[in-house]
């Protein structure tokens, strides 16, 4: 009876190792799986603690100490446990057990809602398909292992493990042998329909940069395109970020070489925003360093030459009294030159929390009367209804008031959509912000530009993302993808048209036209499925006939920000 208890009681302290070893080395992989977390894991440890330790170096050998602690513990249990029927384990060995798995999984929990999609799915789904074969493969032979053990015995205790081993051979060889399904991207336009597509910035070819993102175009009078964006030596949106630019003198066919507008040495440029006057050659330009100081520079020539930057954080000082902001940021996309000559930006603040540093957020504007030589605040967008909007841009309704169109972490209703506000004059009076049903959004940047005297576009990521615990609670935001382009007929209150450009892989995208013809500069490509990993910047040109011949949508309600 005492045997049997002990080699009972051995068997569960073995289990409890093993359990402790497994839990360990998935902690272990999801740390090297949010390495791009790991300055704010440090950061956040550092300013608790008090000390300024190297707190994920610290963590990592201390979990590579308790892997080939439980590792050999768990060996020695197991050897013995066949070898003589039963294995005691050290009291401490047991007490230690539990709260270090305890304590290892709530790490886990926190890192994955902080890091959210942003690592932990794109990473997961990867490696799992990376690895998925090969798992298989070796179950097979584990199964096969048993087979060989058991010689001798009854036929039926063989038959199960030999079935199992080559059914798990089978799924492996399937594995190896299956291809991803490839979505057929190539657009035939008819008729009068235009569309054409080309790479414009290439990180596969670049040497310095590993990615290009957050995309901003605009178009001067004379017809000169300016594409601009960031360009990134690491994925992090804190990383070392240069702020680049290409110019076409034709329309988009040909292109300039890619122009350095500015570097901040190891630091970061963020959100870059161009506007174009809408009787002249004159581009202006607004940019950040760090999400905390903002800069203005100009060009006489659509681009050719730009003055030096000029320091206008002192601007942003004027909101700190109703919103004490950490980090600010543009857009990012294009401002507006208004009818009156009013130079407008969108523009968002945060309270610098979050993975991200870019939570909790609320928009606004800052706009220059006198050509960009002042610049002023506007008043905040009311948030009641519409928590934690960023990311905005802004359209001229053709009565002169102000659309605003943000990104947003609002999740009441039963998808994820855009908010929307109306002002009189963009500065004040703004509306209640409410969710535009009509408008799915993926917790994405989209763009807004007007066509003509009525007609309104509005490109996105066109994704219907539910509202379930797994946005709620996870933080699992929606694949960037389709990138799709709506129609408004009627001056932003109902959209008429949508046509997805992008399938597959999008992300980010900027629209404007010239002579009627749209551009859309977009993020697409991803790397190891991660949609924050883009390989390219693709340009596209398309026309309003083209976004018509795609589908016809029904008449919805007008929210109430429209009325």
């Amino acid at each position: 009876m005492a045997g049997t208890f002990r080699k009972r009681g051995g068997g569960f302290r073995t289990l409890l190792f093993l359990l402790g070893l497994t839990s360990l080395i998935l902690n272990l992989i999801l740390l090297l799986f949010t390495r791009t977390f790991w300055k704010e894991v440090d950061q956040t440890l550092q300013n608790a603690s008090g000390l300024d330790w190297s707190w994920v170096v610290l963590i990592i050998t201390l979990t590579t100490i308790l892997i080939l602690n439980f590792g050999l513990k768990s060996l020695l249990c197991v050897r013995r446990l066949f070898k003589e029927g039963y294995a005691e384990a050290g009291i401490l060995q047991v007490i230690i057990v539990v709260p270090v798995i305890l304590i290892w999984n709530t790490m886990s929990m926190v890192l994955i809602l902080e890091a959210g999609d942003g690592v932990i799915v794109a990473q997961t789904q990867y490696y799992s398909e990376l690895l998925f074969p090969w798992i298989l493969l070796v179950i097979s032979f584990i199964f096969l292992f048993i087979l060989l053990l058991r010689q001798g015995r009854t036929p039926l205790s063989r038959y199960i493990p030999a079935v199992l081993s080559v059914m798990f051979l089978v799924l492996a060889v399937n594995s190896f042998l299956s291809k991803p399904e490839e979505v057929d991207q190539k657009i035939l336009p008819m008729g009068d329909e235009r569309f054409d597509e080309q790479i414009l910035f290439n990180s596969e070819t670049d040497s310095k940069y590993i990615t290009f993102r957050i995309p901003g175009l605009v178009i001067t009078p004379k017809g000169t395109v300016i594409a601009y964006c960031e360009a990134r030596e690491s994925y992090d949106d804190w990383g070392n970020i240069d702020l680049v630019m290409k110019r076409s003198l034709d329309g988009g066919d040909t292109w300039q070489d890619l122009q350095l507008l500015f570097s901040s040495g190891d630091n970061t440029v963020n959100n870059p925003v161009m506007i174009t006057e809408s009787d002249s050659e004159i581009v202006h330009l607004i940019y950040f360093t760090d999400y905390a100081k903002a800069y203005y520079r100009k060009s006489y020539n659509g681009g050719g030459n730009w003055t030096m930057a000029v320091e206008i954080t002192r601007v942003f000082d004027g909101f700190k009294n109703k919103f004490p902001w950490k980090t600010i940021a543009a857009g990012p996309g294009h401002g507006l030159h208004l009818k009156n000559g009013r130079l407008y930006v969108p523009v968002w603040l945060s309270l610098g929390q979050g993975s991200d540093g870019h939570h909790p957020s609320v928009v606004s504007a800052i706009y220059s009367d006198d050509k960009g030589k002042t610049w002023k605040t506007g008043e905040i967008v009311p948030y009641k209804n519409v928590k934690d909007q960023s990311e905005p841009v802004a359209v001229e309704l053709s009565d002169g008031r102000i659309m605003m169109n943000m990104r947003n972490n609002e999740y009441s209703k039963d998808y994820v959509y855009r908010s929307v506000s109306i002002s009189p004059d963009g500065v004040s009076d703004w509306t209640e912000s409410v969710l535009d049903d009509n408008l799915p959004d993926a917790v994405c940047f989209g763009s807004l530009q007007r066509y003509d005297e009525n007609t309104i576009l509005f490109s996105n990521v066109q994704h219907y993302w539910p509202t379930t615990s797994t946005l709620t609670f996870f933080n699992i935001w929606a694949p960037r993808e389709p990138i799709g382009i709506r129609a408004s007929l009627d001056d932003g209150r109902t959209w008429q048209y949508s046509r997805l450009y992008q399938v597959k892989e999008g992300g980010y995208s900027d629209i404007n036209v010239h002579n009627r013809v749209i551009f859309s500069l977009f993020e697409q490509g991803w790397r190891k499925k991660n949609k924050y990993r883009t390989r390219y910047l693709k340009l596209a040109r398309f026309n309003l006939e083209w976004i018509k011949s795609g589908d016809k949508l029904p008449s919805a309600g007008i929210p109430g920000a429209l009325k």
